[in-house]
């Protein structure tokens, strides 16, 4: 037969453990987000390479286009050098032109195109990032 003090002992040994398995079952399953938007608040010149929060914003002739800055590759973050006008991966030496077109490298994919849409309240332009 327990005793209250070795009853009450095992009920917190669980409720520890109930804890602590749900805070790492919340940490691997993640926030629950499919998606994050991106605000960049003013339109980039042509040529102008704009980055926010895992995203770049590209001006080119036909209008704005948003990329993702992952390489399609392995995932990597993409840097854009200005120097040469492309954006280049520091992993494993992919390149791409500005419209996201494959120049080089390992990748066998463009850079991914993202959502782009213009809010006509403030003239900002928003992104749909996908977080998977």
């Amino acid at each position: 037969m327990l005793t209250r003090r070795e009853v009450f002992t095992r009920f917190l040994q669980c409720l520890v453990a109930g804890s602590s398995l749900y805070i790492v079952w919340k940490y691997v399953r993640g926030t629950g987000l499919s998606s994050l938007e991106v605000n960049f608040s003013k339109p980039p010149k042509e040529g102008e390479v704009l980055f926010s929060q895992g995203s770049y914003l590209v001006g080119l002739k036909q209008g704005p286009i948003a990329f993702s800055a992952r390489c399609p590759h392995l995932g990597c973050r993409l840097e854009y050098a200005a120097m040469v006008q492309h954006f280049q991966c520091p992993c494993h030496g992919s390149q791409f032109a500005l419209e996201g077109r494959r120049l080089k490298g390992p990748a066998k994919k463009r850079m991914t195109i993202l959502d782009l849409r213009m809010d006509d309240r403030c003239g900002a332009y928003k992104i749909t990032l996908p977080l998977s």
